[in-house]
C-alpha cells in the first residue's frame, strides 16, 4: 500500500511506451502484485507493474528518467555467475526492489543499458529500479476505468511521475494493502434510511389519492 498521495503506474503492454509519461497507462491504488509466468511483476489485473530507472532532472535540466518492466527471475548479466536466479525479493518504502540471490548475495534489481537485469550492490545506482508512482493535483478528477484503476483526465491535471520519495508522494507499506474507502456499517445504515424514506413518501401519496378520491366523491 502507499500511505500518500501517489498511485502506482501499471499498463497493458510490457515495454509501458519506453518513458516516464503515464499516456495510455492506468493509475491504482491497489498493490496486490505478483509474479506472473515469465517473471514480471503484475497487477491483479495483469497489467505490467511500471519501474523507474535512471536520474531525475535537477535545476532544469532534462534528466534520465524512463519506464521499464520489473522482471525478477535471474540475474543476466553477472559474468562471474550468469543467470544465478533470484530466491525471494522485497520492496523498501521508497520502492526499491531488494533481491537475494541464489548464491546468497543480496542487493538492489537494477537493469543495465542493454536491457538486462541484474543485481547491484550499489544503493545510490542509476540502474536501481524502483515502482513507478505518480501524483496528481485534483484526484477527484480523474476518470474510473474500473477494476481499482484510473485515467488521467484534463480535470485531474498532469501527472507527475517518478521515484515516490522524489515526487513527495509519501512512502510504501510492504505486506500491508489499503483498505476501501466505503465504511459498508454506514452504507447500510443510509440504505435503510433511504428505504425507510420511501415507504413514507409512499404512503404519503396512497393519502393524497385517497383525500383526493373522496373529494370527488363529495362532489358527486
Amino acid at each position: 500500500m502507499i500511505d500518500g498521495d501517489a498511485y502506482f503506474i501499471v499498463g497493458p503492454e510490457k515495454e509501458l511506451n519506453g518513458n516516464i509519461e503515464p499516456e495510455g497507462n492506468l493509475l491504482t491504488k491497489a498493490g496486490n502484485f505478483t509474479l506472473d509466468g515469465n517473471g514480471f511483476l503484475v497487477s491483479s489485473n495483469g497489467f505490467f507493474v511500471s519501474g523507474t530507472t535512471g536520474e531525475p532532472g535537477v535545476g532544469g535540466a532534462t534528466g534520465t528518467l524512463k519506464q521499464v518492466a520489473i522482471k525478477i527471475t535471474e540475474d543476466e548479466v553477472d559474468p562471474s555467475n550468469p543467470k544465478l536466479k533470484f530466491t525471494s525479493y522485497s520492496i523498501d518504502s521508497n520502492g526499491f526492489i531488494n533481491v537475494v540471490r541464489e548464491d546468497g548475495k543480496i542487493g538492489v534489481l537494477a537493469i543495465d543499458a542493454s536491457g538486462k537485469y541484474k543485481l547491484s550492490e550499489d544503493p545510490q545506482s542509476t540502474e536501481n529500479i524502483s515502482l513507478t508512482t505518480a501524483t496528481v493535483s485534483n484526484p477527484s478528477g480523474l476518470s474510473k476505468v474500473g477494476n481499482t484503476m484510473f485515467q488521467v483526465t484534463g480535470n485531474s491535471g498532469a501527472a507527475n511521475t517518478g521515484r515516490i520519495s522524489d515526487i513527495k508522494g509519501g512512502s510504501i507499506n510492504a505486506g500491508a494493502l489499503e483498505m476501501s474507502n466505503v465504511d459498508l456499517t454506514e452504507e447500510f445504515t443510509e440504505m435503510i434510511v433511504a428505504q425507510r424514506g420511501f415507504q413514507a413518501n409512499s404512503r404519503i401519496i396512497t393519502t393524497s389519492d385517497s383525500i383526493l378520491e373522496e373529494l370527488v366523491n363529495l362532489k358527486r
